[in-house]
């Protein structure tokens, strides 16, 4: 794989520290990173019973939060996910939000040669 050292590890950081602001209570965060023939994929799965499909749908939008009074307590501006996406972007994969039952799956997918 190749690509910016400092942006992946910046893509890396974001995922697990938008996990760790809003998993729920007492949860555990899994991280998997697979190494497919043609394809590097990062998963970031955490507890969020409190998120919607809506909210997946929307969470990459610069400034968008999807629960303002637990932010207020998490701190951040809502510009993480959209840093990622462009990250994502930049290094030409795909990165996608999915709701897993009471789950948020972030899935990012990055070429791998």
């Amino acid at each position: 794989m190749s690509g910016s050292p400092e942006e992946l590890d910046r893509l890396v950081s974001v995922l697990v520290d938008n996990a760790v602001k809003y998993c729920d209570d007492n949860g555990s965060i899994r991280v998997r990173l697979e190494q497919r023939k043609r394809e590097i994929v990062l998963t970031v799965t955490n507890p969020c019973a409190s998120l919607t499909t809506q909210d997946t749908r929307r969470m990459f939008d610069r400034f968008y939060r999807a629960d303002a009074s637990r932010s207020r307590s998490t701190g951040g501006n809502g510009i993480g996910l959209s840093i990622a996406q462009g990250i994502v972007s930049r290094h030409e994969g795909s990165i996608r939000a999915r709701k897993l039952g009471s789950e948020l799956e972030l899935r990012v997918t990055l070429p791998n040669g």
